[in-house]
């Protein structure tokens, strides 16, 4: 038996679209010879008139599926006539039920158009590795800090903490630090500095000073007279004869960010553990 093609009236046609509600409308297509009984024929489009490849297209409640080709064209055969709902679904569109009519002698082709679906995400905060904030994401430099931080050993002052304190000496940001007794005498004062770490049994405490990764050693005389700084070309890593001028040697204000480790336990394995104590500067 031959397969008969019939030409609709173009006044029927425009009837019968005239009939669904506007938001389920399709665009009639440029040919107007319809396709069999029993065929629906369409292509999905984007807002632009796309065609939208790999779109889902469910017949209901017939339960069959279909995809759209490279050209957005989709065909289901084999369904009788009357009314049918097309569930129509494609990434980054709006879903979309869809009425096509077939015919006791002609099936149904169409265009359906499928709106742009706009997600709006919910606001982010951006981090990147070891907690480090946006503001820090492109500068490597204080890395060591953010990662040792993300441990969760030691103390760790911030900009903002280091500000608050409104320092005048570096030993001044170590008061409040449980298990350190830190007070500071001005020049010339009668009192002596005190720097005491409760798990640390020496005084002067063994104590390892780190700048900006660099290890500098003290074992110091807190009180001693002599006070004297590496000269011009000295290994950095020799010995300081005094923790006082160690100590003197950064101010608050130049430092960014802070690290006190106040017992063997505490200090990482990426830092020397031949002390008991280590105090870690990172300048601005």
């Amino acid at each position: 038996m031959g397969l008969t093609m019939v030409r609709a009236p173009a006044l029927l046609l425009a009837a019968a679209l005239a009939g669904f509600p506007s938001q389920l409308q399709a665009q009639a297509a440029t040919d107007t010879m319809l396709p069999p009984a029993g065929t629906v024929q369409g292509r999905v489009a984007g807002p632009a008139g796309t065609p939208v490849d790999h779109a889902v297209v469910d017949l209901l409640p017939d339960g069959r599926r279909v995809l759209t080709d490279a050209k957005g064209l989709f065909a289901i055969t084999g369904i009788g006539s009357g009314l049918h709902v097309l569930h129509v679904m494609a990434l980054g569109h709006r879903p979309k039920y869809f009425q096509v009519v077939t015919e006791a002698d002609h099936g149904w082709r169409g265009v359906i158009a499928l709106a742009e679906m706009i997600v709006e995400l919910p606001e982010i905060t951006v981090t990147s590795a070891w907690g480090k904030p946006p503001e820090y994401a492109n500068i490597s430099r204080y890395d060591d800090f953010f990662r040792r931080r993300r441990l969760g050993f030691g103390t760790f002052l911030t900009p903002e903490q280091i500000e608050r304190r409104n320092a005048s000496h570096l030993v001044q940001l170590l008061y409040g630090i449980p298990g350190v007794h830190a007070s500071y005498a001005a020049p010339g004062s009668q009192t002596h500095m005190i720097l005491r770490f409760a798990r640390c049994a020496g005084e002067p405490p063994q104590l390892a000073f780190y700048i900006n990764g660099m290890r500098y050693r003290a074992t110091p005389n807190l009180q001693g007279p002599e006070r004297r700084r590496p000269t011009d070309g000295e290994d950095p890593n020799k010995e300081w004869d005094d923790l006082a001028e160690l100590l003197d040697s950064v101010h608050p204000r130049d430092i960014e960010f802070l690290e006190v480790y106040r017992g063997v336990a505490q200090i990482p394995s990426d830092l020397d553990r031949d002390v008991c104590a280590a105090i870690v500067i990172w300048t601005k």
